[in-house]
């Protein structure tokens, strides 16, 4: 008799705490939203999935149009050389957000257009999107930035080509995500001023290098800071 009261008493120990866990699960699980939490989860699992699947996609296609710009651009750079021109300008943007990954092929993007005595180049503001970026650009570009005096990068340079001279001027400045403003800055302003009076002297043709225009209409986050300072110096 009393070892039968035992095995009771040992099956009520199992089912109570077993059936109260089950009680209050039961009782959590419909007034403390949890359906709704599983099937917000399971709907997230699924779009997490659904975007996985659209990311490779886009991959795909990324890669496909990778492969369409670089045939535009062999095109392009052979319809150029085709043409023979004395001299190559670039007006800046030759990177995208300026990583150190984007430097050395940037650079033997440009030396594809020809050595740095028949190639100028000017940065754009993608350039020098992240604080520093415009230094270790010039560092990878610096042949293409210098002027006739000398081989230090100093803004604006300077290169007279027969009776043309080539004015390079830096208007890329880092900027906040999404902006692509420019600013050429007081200093270049008043060099630029000297450089094109005494070019003008010469009686050379003076062509100014600038990535940001300072005249006509853009979109504000586009536009070049002080660009009604630049216009002054050049009219």
């Amino acid at each position: 008799m009393r070892g039968r009261w035992l095995k009771v008493l040992m099956v009520v120990l199992v089912l109570v705490p077993v059936g109260l866990t089950a009680y209050l699960a039961n009782n959590l699980y419909h007034r403390k939203g949890v359906p709704e939490a599983l099937e917000n989860l399971t709907r997230q699992l699924f779009r997490s999935k659904e975007d996985e699947r659209k990311a490779e996609a886009r991959a795909v296609e990324l890669e496909r149009k990778a492969d369409e710009l670089q045939t535009a651009y062999d095109a392009l750079v052979a319809d150029l050389r085709a043409h023979a021109p004395d001299h190559v300008a670039v007006t800046g943007d030759i990177v995208n957000i300026a990583l150190d990954a984007e430097l050395e092929p940037a650079r033997q993007w440009i030396a594809s257009l020809g050595s740095p005595h028949d190639v100028s180049v000017v940065p754009g503001n993608h350039d020098a999107y992240v604080p520093g970026a415009l230094h270790r650009a010039t560092e990878s570009w610096g042949g293409y930035m210098c002027g006739d005096d000398g081989d230090i990068v100093c803004f604006p340079f300077v290169r007279r080509r027969g009776e043309v001279a080539l004015i390079g001027v830096s208007s890329a400045i880092p900027t906040r995500p999404f902006m692509a403003t420019g600013k050429v800055g007081r200093a270049q302003c008043e060099r630029l001023g000297a450089a094109l009076d005494q070019l003008g002297a010469e009686g050379l043709f003076r062509v100014v290098m600038i990535h940001h225009p300072p005249a006509g209409l853009r979109a504000g986050h586009k536009r070049l800071i002080d660009e009604e300072r630049v216009r002054e110096v050049l009219a």
